[in-house]
């Protein structure tokens, strides 16, 4: 065996170990791809939870307002009667896109707000036409309505119109018969508690005979025997609450109208 110092002196003599400087660059830039990617990944993760979190608000949004609910009454008014409705949401649901609009047959008049508490909030509007009248709620993607029933109110002026404009003498003769309230509805006739007697009459005009008072219409028969009535005019004449209204027609003479 060699003595240790000899092996010593072989052990220096031997050239030091040679690294290629792209090995080392490689090396380097590995280290940094995955530094790069784990970043990414990282980021992507941030970014998914953030949106799944989102996500989740939301459709506890949807789920929330899909209990927002409305309500109107009475159930059933006279035209020129009030409308109250509630408007309710839940008390996790935002109220940033919440709308109220009305919803009518007819004509009404415009809503306006009564209170409007955190979750809680009451309109009311005029009725006018008779049909029906509400409002509407639109919450996010749904929405949930609420209408009562509008009836003609008091009947407060009428029209009369006998037709034809011409009848032989001797011939039937209608008139139509409107009682309508003051927004116009056609409403019927009701005598007020007090029971006045002239509260509504119909009376005869001119050489009409044979009145006859229906739901509707009036009837009566054009000429009075023994009267001179060809050239004259007949009809009838209707009283609403003190409000006199009229209707005639001419009378014309079949004989001479064969000639």
């Amino acid at each position: 065996m060699r003595p240790r110092q000899q092996q010593a002196a072989d052990v220096e003599a031997q050239p030091a170990a040679w690294i290629d400087d792209r090995l080392a660059s490689d090396k380097l830039h590995k280290q940094h791809t995955q530094q790069r990617h784990g970043g990414m990944v990282a980021y992507i993760l941030r970014v998914a939870i953030l949106l799944l979190v989102c996500y989740m608000i939301g459709v506890q949004q949807l789920a929330f307002t899909a209990l927002t609910s409305v309500q109107c009454t009475p159930q059933a008014v006279l035209a020129g009667s009030n409308v109250t409705c509630v408007i309710t949401t839940s008390p996790h649901a935002t109220e940033t896109l919440l709308f109220v609009t009305q919803v009518t047959s007819g004509q009404a008049a415009p809503f306006f707000q009564l209170e409007d508490y955190a979750h809680t909030h009451r309109v009311t509007f005029a009725t006018r036409a008779e049909g029906f009248a509400g409002v509407r709620v639109s919450h996010l993607l749904f929405w949930a309505s609420s209408v009562v029933e509008v009836l003609p109110g008091v009947a407060s002026s009428v029209e009369v119109l006998c037709t034809p404009p011409v009848a032989m003498l001797g011939t039937n003769v209608q008139c139509a018969v409107s009682p309508h309230d003051e927004f116009g509805n056609l409403a019927e006739v009701e005598p007020p508690p007090s029971g006045a007697k002239n509260f509504f009459t119909v009376t005869r005009i001119g050489c009409a005979r044979d009145l006859v008072v229906h739901d509707t219409f009036v009837a009566f028969v054009a000429g009075i025997p023994g009267n001179e009535c060809v050239g004259n005019r007949a009809g009838v004449a209707v009283t609403l609450d003190g409000q006199r209204v009229e209707s005639t027609i001419a009378v014309s003479d079949p004989k001479g109208s064969r000639r």
